[in-house]
């Protein structure tokens, strides 16, 4: 599997190495976390950068995972079975402060 310039991941066969399926990603969907793929080699999931993860099965339609919180999640895993996904969430808060010379 490779991620091309266009927003796209093509799988290929590991027999003949020829392109199984090419499916494009949602404009949310980032990679910088790593592609998960599940045991069975029935799919992949990618992060969404706002919040929650996309499921990629290799015959089937993308589609997002239900029922995560609506928060900025990070680092994720599957189970060896393929049942209980674990992630790490958390909120990004930022300051700014401004510093003067009142002298």
């Amino acid at each position: 599997m490779y991620v091309t310039d266009q927003n796209r991941v093509a799988i290929f066969s590991a027999a003949d190495h020829s392109i199984v399926r090419q499916i494009d990603l949602p404009k949310n969907a980032s990679g910088n976390v790593g592609i998960r793929w599940m045991d069975d080699s029935s799919g992949f999931t990618l992060r969404d950068i706002y919040s929650g993860y996309w499921m990629f099965p290799v015959k089937g339609d993308p589609y997002k995972l239900e029922g995560l919180p609506d928060e900025r999640l990070y680092n994720f895993a599957w189970s060896r079975d393929g049942k209980w996904l674990a992630f790490v969430r958390g909120q990004e808060l930022r300051d700014v402060v401004l510093f003067t010379n009142n002298k």
